[in-house]
């Protein structure tokens, strides 16, 4: 069981890091953009940072979603590094959720 604590805790920072990646470069630079003054060729540079943020965000999401179940049975196991896991999954989840669903839109 420790194996696969170690294991989800890797898989849950790779998470939370593509999260905060994306929350720090992406969606400050797809935010600024104004529909209203954009040009024709800031149209394309608009829709890839808009799949940035969605590939990011798919990251973090299904990256969370891992961790959390494995988190959760490493922790019902007796393993403290598990309810770690399962904490840092969650906060991958969030931004994931934040970042790639319409869910806080």
């Amino acid at each position: 069981m420790k194996i696969l604590s170690i294991v989800g805790l890797a898989i849950a920072i790779l998470g939370l890091s593509a999260g905060i990646y994306c929350q720090v470069e992406i969606v400050p630079t797809y935010n600024s953009f104004n529909m209203t003054t954009m040009s024709d060729l800031e149209i394309p540079l608009w829709r890839s940072y808009g799949d940035q943020k969605f590939l990011f965000g798919s990251i973090a999401l299904f990256a969370g979603i891992i961790a959390v179940i494995i988190g959760l049975i490493t922790g019902i196991k007796k393993q403290k590094l598990g309810w770690i896991t399962l904490v840092i999954g969650a906060i991958s989840l969030i931004f994931g959720l934040m970042q790639s669903t319409h869910m806080f839109s």
